[in-house]
């Protein structure tokens, strides 16, 4: 591949630096971004049986800076804030999800920028599987369910369909 360096190396720039054509830098980006995760868990079984849970956070946090001017230059932040639990015991599974979110659409002028330049995000998730349910059970997730307005009850032949 000698000939291709040559190329590279004989190239003419004289047109290119000659254009007039007048540009103008708009971002210049300086960007960090940190992640930090932190997943635990522990698990026992035994036989047919077994006892599982983990557990895990994860935060990650990015900081742009607009250096186009640098003796004032502009900041736009991004956080995400993850936590999620799933566990397993015997014939029952549970799992829990709770995401936070704060981000910028703007840059601010100022390098700490206030609450109200921030769009937040909350949200939170919770399953659950078991192979049978007891009378007590049954009635608690019920309530759990129309506390969060999560629930429609449609009678039908004598079974409770839950949507």
């Amino acid at each position: 591949m000698p000939g291709k360096k040559k190329i590279l190396m004989a190239y003419d720039l004289t047109q290119i630096l000659a254009d007039s054509t007048p540009f103008k830098l708009e971002r210049h980006l300086n960007q960090d971004t940190v992640i930090r995760k932190k997943p635990w868990g522990f698990s026992l079984g035994i036989g047919p049986w077994k006892m599982i849970s983990r557990d895990s956070i994860k935060k990650t946090t990015t900081q742009q800076k607009n250096l186009i001017d640098p003796e004032f230059p502009t900041y736009r932040i991004a956080f995400n804030g993850m936590r999620e639990y799933d566990g397993e015991w015997i014939n029952q599974k549970v799992k829990w999800l709770v995401d936070f979110k704060a981000d910028m659409e703007d840059f601010s002028e100022q390098e700490i920028p206030r609450a109200e330049e921030f769009d937040f995000g909350l949200h939170f998730l919770w399953q659950w599987e078991e192979d049978q349910f007891s009378g007590r059970e049954i009635m608690t997730y019920l309530d759990h369910a129309m506390i969060w307005e999560d629930l429609q009850i449609i009678g039908q032949s004598g079974k409770l369909i839950i949507i």
